[in-house]
């Protein structure tokens, strides 16, 4: 499966590893993984909607998926496209996820998406 980030995506990854440097590669080994078993569907898009929402720890933080990154994501029958990513510490409130998601959804529309490296 093809994964492809969007621009606020790619620019929200670059903040979250400035401040966990260490987990990049954990980061970046999880998101290859996508998608996963138990990532459960975004609610407020329709139940035919394709987006999903991934939990995962960072165990160089000790903190568990329930304390560590969210990653958004729209799932199509040959790609993923990486929409958003947060921590449970930024505070992010729904509704600036659902915005995050309606741009990350006019990014794909416009093709203005890119290719997400492949970890090393």
């Amino acid at each position: 499966m093809i994964h492809q980030q969007t621009t606020g995506f790619k620019n929200q990854l670059k903040d979250i590893l400035k401040r966990y440097p260490k987990s990049s590669s954990e980061i970046s080994n999880d998101i290859a993984q996508l998608p996963q078993v138990g990532d459960v569907q975004y609610p407020g898009f329709g139940k035919s909607n394709s987006f999903f929402k991934h939990e995962n720890g960072l165990a160089e933080y000790r903190l568990s998926a329930s304390k560590g990154i969210r990653i958004v994501y729209a799932k199509g029958d040959e790609r993923i496209v990486l929409i958003t990513v947060y921590t449970h510490h930024d505070d992010i409130k729904e509704s600036e996820v659902i915005e995050r998601i309606r741009k990350g959804l006019k990014d794909i529309t416009v093709s203005n998406i890119e290719p997400y490296p492949s970890p090393p």
